[in-house]
């Protein structure tokens, strides 16, 4: 064990460490697929299956394979920003300082129309050239920056109508072609509905994990609008959380999330909340892993091309990977290297498993992200497998398992069960331990002292850890090897241990970060 000084750590159900095993790369050749894109725009209006107190339309850009399908289904959605933007000479940059576009579908004079949803086109080309339809929605009109309603203040309820709208667009052009001309080709046939997946960037991620909740609604208009719509995954970058009265998770689908660890709008990384929440939910019908991707250096809107100007100003105890403008190149093959191994391992009917190990953090990551910078994942390969069973949740008093027995302890100067706390969802409960010295333990017990239980059919042991980090640790570089290591070992009913593992050889848990400059008061949350 490797001490720190008045370490505390807190371990949550949730992380996985199998063996150590390389990732394939997701571009082991050019995509093979050739693409052509082209953009569809409906007049706006008053649609009250979106909301019946502004115009909305239906604009989106689409990408698809020159030829051949059906094809599954990709869609995008972007987060709340501008509508209207004007260039700074000085700047060398557009500033998108107003909204007009969003009440009135026009723009001052020397503005123009922020083309919010043409900020992922690096995505979604290639992206398509590996056999998809890829779609990207502008949510402009009546939606971007639009006064919040009771129920929605972020109007994330009324993003995931406008997800549904457009399925609903597609699906009849699927069936019955007449695609505008704009777009410059049919879609009769192009789209497999039964393989959707979804991504949504800071707001658009909420207004995804709406969309699926409003579709599978009880007495929900939506599937009879629509047709059966099987949504596979969910891929959320810097999302937000809690800005509906819904409580908002993506039970039923792979889900991944990509957390820029120098966040400057979502500085305190609350799409974590979905993750803690989902690991409690036992009624998934099947495996589906969920898993977060933190990047450390990273900002919100360079994920976004078209958001040009930054929304941190500095990292506390990182790199960070962009300017104060123009973007991030850095940033963009973070995503580039995750959100489109996420997509071809879980949407298509030919599907390629191997790529969804850089998820998990037992697994090494390829060359092509380790020479950017740092990250930190968190894995669950399944959440309600039958095949598990919950050693503890935290969820007893002090001392006591989940499973009703005496937890034992020696050499802490702290250990108490309680609310995880750090920006985590409210309903995680955690352990938190403190010591000063090596020699301590924690030992989570199944049964009483003296019993035992047969887990030879059980493959892994799965459980997260978070490091508190006080005084200078929180303003260091995080160190490759990690911040926090300790021993690991089973306990047999006779009360002798396994071999001991080294945390350390199976992850790195770094001290945590979020904060994006001084606002948290120097202290890294």
């Amino acid at each position: 064990m490797n001490p720190f000084c008045r370490v505390l750590f807190i371990i949550l159900f949730g992380l996985l460490f199998p063996i150590l095993a390389c990732s394939p790369s997701p571009f082991p050749n050019p995509a093979p697929l050739a693409v052509v894109e082209g953009e569809y725009k409906l007049p706006a209006s008053i649609d009250p299956s979106v909301t019946d107190v502004m115009e909305t339309e239906l604009w989106a850009h689409v990408w698809r394979p020159a030829a051949g399908g059906p094809y599954p289904l990709i869609v995008f959605l972007h987060g709340n920003h501008g509508t209207c933007g004007r260039f700074d000479a000085g700047l060398g940059i557009r500033i998108d300082d107003r909204i007009d576009y969003t009440l009135h579908g026009t723009c001052p004079d020397r503005y123009e129309v922020t083309p919010n949803h043409r900020g992922y086109d690096y995505l979604a080309r290639p992206l398509a050239g590996w056999g998809y339809v890829v779609l990207s929605i502008n949510a402009n009109r009546g939606v971007n920056a639009a006064p919040g309603q009771p129920g929605d203040g972020g109007l994330n309820l009324r993003r995931g109508r406008l997800v549904l709208r457009h399925l609903e667009q597609l699906a009849q052009w699927n069936k019955d072609g007449g695609a505008l001309p704009s777009l410059g080709f049919e879609l009769t046939g192009a789209m497999d509905f039964s393989q959707v997946g979804l991504m949504g960037h800071s707001r658009g991620g909420e207004g995804m994990r709406a969309a699926m909740a409003q579709y599978h609604d009880p007495a929900s208009p939506w599937p009879a609008r629509i047709g059966p719509v099987v949504f596979r995954s969910l891929f959320e970058i810097g999302p937000v959380d809690g800005q509906t009265g819904r409580i908002l998770d993506a039970p039923d689908v792979f889900w991944n999330v990509l957390l820029p660890a120098c966040d400057g709008d979502v500085s305190d990384l609350q799409g974590i909340k979905p993750f803690d929440r989902m690991l409690q939910n036992t009624g998934e019908a099947r495996s589906y892993s969920k898993s977060t991707f933190q990047v450390f250096g990273a900002n919100h809107n360079f994920y976004n091309t078209e958001w040009q100007q930054s929304d941190a100003e500095s990292c506390i105890g990182q790199v960070r990977l962009f300017p104060d403008t123009l973007g991030s190149p850095e940033q963009r093959e973070t995503s580039l290297h995750t959100l489109i191994p996420f997509f071809r391992s879980h949407t298509g009917l030919i599907r390629y498993p191997a790529l969804a190990r850089r998820f998990d953090p037992g697994h090494g990551l390829p060359a092509a992200l380790t020479a950017i910078t740092t990250y930190a994942r968190g894995y669950s390969p399944a959440p309600s497998d039958p095949e598990n069973f919950i050693l503890d949740d935290f969820d007893k008093p002090t001392g006591i398992s989940s499973r009703e027995a005496a937890n034992q302890s020696s050499g802490l100067t702290q250990y108490e069960h309680g609310r995880a706390g750090n920006n985590q969802d409210d309903s995680q409960r955690a352990a938190a331990i403190r010591w000063d010295r090596a020699g301590g333990f924690l030992q989570v017990n199944a049964v009483d002292a003296g019993g035992g239980m047969d887990v030879r059919r059980f493959r892994t042991l799965e459980f997260r850890v978070m490091l508190r980090c006080f005084g200078d640790l929180c303003g260091q570089l995080p160190d490759p090897r990690g911040d926090l290591d300790f021993s690991i070992a089973l306990v047999g009913g006779n009360a002798g241990l396994s071999k001991r593992i080294s945390l350390a050889s199976r992850a790195a848990v770094w001290r945590p970060c979020g904060a994006h400059d001084a606002y948290w008061g120097g202290r890294v949350q």
